[in-house]
């Protein structure tokens, strides 16, 4: 577990050895289907090189609700609460390994609940403009389909989900209604 120091060291490393270093905790995003870039180790080495190590002190907001950030944040270690709409109650709480951000990332939306550390928390900000510019590297055309052919996926099934709840809402018909 990197600490503020290490952080400050590792940011000052050159690229090609702070990519080194992030290698090692490749394990973070390899689970993560958008991130993962299907195994291609060509996107994985590029990957490490725009990913951002930042530290948080516990309680401290990372996201407010209705932000359009538009960043994909891994945690590599402690807890990150994601609190109701009251933004005082914890809904529920992410811990090392899990991720947040992604629907807002690939979706252009704001966040629907305000994110704030419960412990000292090091996270891994993936931006979005660094990893678009990634992906237009022409020798990721496969893993940018993918991304994109996933997307697209999600944004149907999301339209699917959208008018099936349309339906629900709408009152029931009575008989004379015929």
């Amino acid at each position: 577990q990197f600490g503020k120091l290490e952080l400050q060291i590792l940011n000052e490393l050159p690229k090609s050895l702070r990519s080194e270093v992030l290698m090692m905790n490749q394990h973070l995003f390899n689970k993560h289907p958008f991130v993962a870039g299907d195994g291609d180790e060509f996107f994985v080495c590029e990957i490490v090189k725009i990913l951002i190590p930042r530290m948080y002190s516990p309680n401290e907001i990372v996201v407010l609700r209705n932000s359009p950030l538009d960043c994909l944040f891994l945690i590599r270690f402690g807890k990150v609460n994601i609190l109701a709409r009251d933004d005082k109650s914890t809904v529920t709480s992410l811990l090392a390994s899990e991720f947040f951000g992604a629907f807002e990332f690939f979706f252009d939306t704001v966040f629907e609940h305000t994110y704030k550390t419960g412990t000292f928390a090091e996270l891994v900000v993936l931006e979005k403009r660094a990893f678009d510019n990634l992906l237009s590297n022409p020798r990721l055309n496969d893993v940018h389909k993918a991304v994109h052919e996933t997307i697209d996926k999600i944004k149907v099934e999301m339209e699917k989900v959208k008018e099936m709840k349309k339906r629900q809402a709408r009152p029931p018909r009575s008989d004379n209604d015929h």
